[in-house]
C-alpha cells in the first residue's frame, strides 16, 4: 500500500467522529472499570490495562501513518505570492 494512500486513510480514520466516539466510549468503559475493580481481580485489571492500551496504540498508529506519508496535497498548494 502506498504510504500516501495509507496517510490519507488513516486521517480519515482519525477524524471520523463514529470511529472517534467508539474508540473513545471503549477506553472510557475500561478507565471506569478499571477504577471500580478488586485490587485482587489481577486478570481482570490487566485485561482492562490491555484495552487503554490498544485504544492508544491504534491512535498512535494513525497518527505514525499521517506523518508518515508526509504532506497532503491539500498542504503543499497554495499562493506563493
Amino acid at each position: 500500500m502506498l504510504k500516501d494512500h495509507l496517510a490519507r486513510e488513516a486521517d480519515r480514520l482519525q477524524n471520523d467522529e463514529i470511529f472517534a466516539k467508539a474508540l473513545e466510549d471503549i477506553r472510557a468503559a475500561a478507565l471506569n472499570d478499571l477504577a471500580l475493580t478488586d485490587a485482587a481481580q489481577t486478570i481482570a485489571i490487566l485485561r482492562l490495562q490491555q484495552r487503554v492500551q490498544v485504544v492508544d496504540e491504534i491512535r498512535a498508529t494513525l497518527g505514525r501513518y499521517i506523518i508518515a506519508g508526509g504532506p497532503t496535497q491539500e498542504e503543499t498548494a497554495g499562493s506563493f505570492a
